[in-house]
């Protein structure tokens, strides 16, 4: 009888035999991924403010209870996080449109499948 247990050692002992053991070489690897969605992420912020354009933005009240009473708490990657005055709830706003999004997330290319290919035996 083979114990859940000795299946998982079984895996992570054949991933150990067959994954790189230089971890800087997997992260520098992965960092271009990051820095493509970085890169690319610069498109949609105004260089004039650091924040998002507003051309791709819109305001709104708090997604949880419609309140307008709310006070900025922090700003982050073009983004501004508020929380709301009423219930606390922490969202974004301004948040990107919806024909925004849908741009955004159709010519995003994260690098991912380049990644699966030459990082390891795991993925194939």
């Amino acid at each position: 009888m083979v114990l859940k247990n000795d299946v998982f050692n079984q895996i992570g002992c054949w991933y150990m035999k067959n994954e790189s053991k230089d971890a800087r070489a997997l992260h520098k690897n992965r960092k271009s991924s990051y820095d493509r969605i970085a890169n690319y992420h610069k498109k949609y912020i105004d260089p004039k403010t650091g924040y998002w354009n507003n051309k791709y933005t819109t305001s709104r009240s708090c997604p949880v209870c419609n309140s307008d009473d709310s006070r900025l708490i922090f700003s982050k990657s073009g983004g501004n996080y508020h929380t709301c005055n009423q219930c606390t709830m922490v969202f974004t706003n301004p948040v990107f449109k919806d024909e925004a999004l849908t741009e955004y997330y159709s010519y995003l290319d994260t690098g991912q499948g380049e990644i699966v290919d030459n990082e390891s035996l795991f993925y194939k």
